[in-house]
Parts: C-alpha cells; structure tokens; sequence
C-alpha cells in the first residue's frame, strides 16, 4: 500500500512551474497575465502553504485595496501558522520582509488617496474612534451635505492621525 500524500503534492510540480511563470510575467509588467495565473492557483489548486503564501502575497501587492487585504491577511495567518520558532532566520527574510513591507505601504497610504469604503473598512479593522464635533448631530439619511462634509474630514482625519503614528519613512 502507498503512503498518502497530501492533496498539495498531486500539483506541486505544476504550481511550482505556474509561480515562475507568474514571477517572469511580473517581472515583464504582463501583470494581466500574471493575475490570470496566480488566480487560477489560488481559486483552483491545493498549494503548500509556502508556495500559496507567496502566491497571496503577490495578489495582494497588485489587486484592489478590498481583495489585496483579504489576501494580506492571509498570507499574515498562513505565516504565523507556518513559521518555526526554532529557525525564525529561515523564512524571516524571504517570506516575513516582503510582508511587513506590505504592512508599510498600507500604513503610509493617504488617506486623501483612499475610497470612501476603503476609509470605513480601516477605521473598523483598526477600532479606530472618529470624534466628530459636537456640534454636528450624527450621520442620519436626513442630514444635511455640510454635516456629511464635517462626517467625512473627521473619519479621514482620525485615519490620518492612527496611521501617522505607524508611518514609516520613504526613501527618497
């Protein structure tokens, strides 16, 4: 009788060979090309949790702000899932780098450059509190533009003070 192996095994050569690929393709700019593939990895191949998490990271650093943080927070869960305490070197550099740099980006992103949506999903992912002066009431179907202004800059601005906080410089 055969020794089972795991369903990541069954396509490992293949995945490995797609995930080159995709890296060339990244490389060349073809980023459609790239996206079609890491797709259709993610959403179609059993992967080894190494080979899925760079998978992940690469979707995250070229979709939309909605899609790339689902797959940051799973490349972020696969990680800690994954990494040893016993050699925290071994994949620090290859897998945990590229993460935390991923982290940065998000956190130095304007928040004048963001979606309204984008603005609310990180003040709840964050629990980050908007103060709104008291002298508005709050957000209602009824109110009026000027108090959805004050709304708006207030929930943009207490982004901007949570992320100030964590910035990290550029470099020039």
């Amino acid at each position: 009788m055969e020794p089972s192996l795991p369903k990541s095994a069954k396509h490992a050569d293949f995945v490995y060979k797609q995930i080159v690929r995709a890296d060339e393709l990244y490389d060349q700019d073809s980023l459609d090309e790239c996206l079609n593939i890491l797709h259709d990895l993610i959403e179609n191949y059993d992967m080894a949790p190494f080979p899925r998490l760079k998978t992940l990271r690469t979707l995250s650093e070229l979709m939309d702000w909605e899609y790339a943080e689902a797959c940051r927070h799973e490349a972020e869960h696969l990680y800690e899932c994954c990494s040893s305490s016993k050699h925290p070197d071994r994949y620090d550099s290859k897998f945990r780098a590229p993460l935390d740099a991923l982290a940065a980006s998000w956190a130095n992103k304007p928040a004048s450059e963001m979606s309204d949506e984008e603005v609310d999903y990180r003040l709840k992912v964050d629990h980050i509190v908007v103060k709104v002066p008291s002298s508005t009431a709050p957000p209602s179907p009824q109110m009026s533009e000027q108090t959805a202004e004050v709304v708006h800059t207030a929930k943009r601005q207490a982004l901007e003070n949570h992320y100030a906080k964590r910035r990290v410089p550029q470099e020039s």
